[in-house]
């Protein structure tokens, strides 16, 4: 059985929740981890052993190791993460609430192949 390769969008404490988490899992492995800042996404990944780090969200939803990405951002970003990952043909796990309105969930939505 393959893993499922995580990516995590954010350093916050829910984050670092989901990071134990997915590292109790023998079917999934944190692979990447992603924070504006270049020594948190470090300092996270060190912490809890993911295999590579960035310093942009971009970054991360192009790596095409990552099969799901967990999005930990503040909610207004949601929309925008959610997209941009969608788009690259990632899964999403988003914390709630996943967007602002009805109109932003219709078009991730549409989005999903």
């Amino acid at each position: 059985m393959n893993k499922t390769n995580w990516g995590i969008i954010a350093t916050g404490s829910i984050a670092a929740k989901l990071a134990e988490a997915i590292n109790s899992n023998e079917n999934s492995v944190l692979y990447a981890v992603a924070s504006r800042s270049e020594n948190k996404a470090k300092d996270f990944a060190e912490k809890f052993g993911a295999i590579k780090h960035y310093s942009s969200y971009e970054q991360l939803a192009a790596d095409e190791n990552v099969d799901v990405v967990y999005i930990a951002t503040p909610m207004a970003q949601h929309y925008e993460n959610a997209k941009m990952c969608i788009e690259k043909g990632k899964n999403v796990l988003c914390e709630k609430t996943i967007t602002l309105n009805c109109k932003q969930l219709d078009e991730l939505i549409a989005l999903d192949p």
